[in-house]
């Protein structure tokens, strides 16, 4: 960016008293005008973008400072000049001059004492030097440091001394365009201010035939007006950001509350599993010492006093060893499909034990996904799977029909 500064003197015309009455309730700060709209001061939520409430208490206001005192003061310096002709319909009443400079002179005059009175310096200045051009012809002098770049307006009236030929006396004309000046008087002045100012001030000349322009006020209020609107899209857009976060949140505060009861739900199930697997290896231990038992001889009936024959005590041995084998036989089945009801249990508590670790990962990687990546990616993944899920069983159905077909 070049290091080049350079001063900026504007001139435009303003048509009507109540036009330029408009322009001084601006420049006073009494309200500010948003095309057909106005906004007081007071509601400060309705100052303009452009205008820094802070910096406002540097403004400086001079000449006439209400709109009653401004119609009197333009009607005093018509009625002083005498003019001798009628002022045209079409003329312009009052002239308004801004004076500036670049942006990045005495950027830091918010913070620096001393570029700020540099600053109010320059302006003085020139507010001086134009008033040696035209007279006291001025109605209103402001100073405004309360935009981007500090600057001034001056209203005056177009009146023009010349020296009456026939009677070589001076006298006031009211002419709008001698005030200006025909474009080489405009190159001159630019010419002046710099050497009588600008130079002073280590500003520069702006270069002789660029294009550069400056923007009607109209252009300037359609461009305010878009900035609005670009601004309100902006809140609007913020705020649409901020309801997709709120919901963004509580989506994630009910995610989270829902894992939570889910992993307190998976450690009950861990829990459960535990004290079931410990209650089983007791009953293992059990089984062990009953299958130890069982699988020993199986026990003889003893053989009764001798009361009876040989033949009777035989037999009844027999009946009665037969009823013991016969118990014992359905004693160890039983065992045997309790042993087998167990070595279930131990492969289910195993598979528990696995989905319950699975589980676990999975909420752990849920809880993840959810508090770092947004909805939106994690919806486009989800369109992805489901488009990939319908691809493949698409490509699957293709080749049945295929062979449908030459089966046919």
């Amino acid at each position: 960016m070049s290091d080049v500064m350079y001063h900026v003197i504007h001139n435009r015309r303003i048509m009507t008293i109540a036009g330029a009455c408009l322009v001084l309730i601006h420049n006073l700060r009494l309200k500010f005008s948003f095309g057909s709209q106005e906004h007081a001061v007071e509601e400060v939520g309705n100052i303009p973008v452009y205008i820094d409430p802070e910096s406002m208490k540097y403004n400086k206001m001079y000449g006439c400072l209400s709109t009653e005192e401004f119609c009197l003061e333009y009607q005093r310096l018509i009625e002083q000049a005498k003019l001798e002709r009628k002022i045209q319909k079409n003329a312009s009443r009052v002239i308004e001059m801004v004076i500036s400079a670049s942006h990045s002179f005495c950027a830091d005059w918010k913070t620096n004492d001393a570029s700020r009175e540099k600053v109010l310096r320059y302006l003085e200045d020139a507010v001086k030097w134009e008033r040696e051009r035209h007279g006291n012809v001025q109605l209103s002098v402001t100073y405004h440091m309360d935009e981007l770049t500090p600057h001034c307006h001056i209203l005056s009236v177009p009146l023009v001394p010349y020296f009456d030929k026939t009677t070589n006396e001076p006298k006031m004309k009211f002419s709008a365009s001698e005030f200006f000046g025909s474009k080489g008087d405009l190159i001159k002045m630019h010419t002046d201010f710099h050497e009588n100012v600008g130079k002073k001030y280590g500003l520069e000349r702006g270069q002789y035939g660029s294009r550069a322009s400056h923007k009607e006020l109209k252009d300037y209020k359609s461009w305010e007006r878009e900035q609005r609107d670009m601004l309100m899209k902006r809140e609007l857009a913020l705020d649409k950001t901020e309801t997709a976060t709120n919901e963004q949140q509580q989506h994630n505060a009910a995610v989270i509350k829902a894992l939570s009861e889910r992993e307190n739900e998976l450690l009950k199930r861990e829990y459960k599993v535990g004290f079931d697997s410990k209650v089983l290896e007791l009953r293992k231990k059990e089984f062990a010492k009953m299958a130890e038992r069982t699988n020993q001889d199986i026990p003889r009936i003893p053989v009764p006093p001798i009361t009876l024959n040989k033949v009777k005590i035989n037999k009844w041995v027999n009946s009665v060893q037969e009823h013991v084998t016969k118990t014992f036989q359905a004693i160890k089945a039983a065992y045997e499909s309790m042993g087998v009801m167990y070595n279930k249990a131990i492969t289910e508590v195993q598979k528990l034990r696995t989905v319950n670790k699975q589980l676990q990962d999975e909420n752990v990687k849920m809880k993840f996904i959810i508090l770092n990546i947004p909805l939106a990616e994690i919806q486009a993944q989800r369109e992805a799977y489901a488009a990939k899920t319908k691809e493949q069983k698409r490509q699957s159905v293709e080749p049945d029909e295929k062979d449908q077909g030459r089966s046919r």
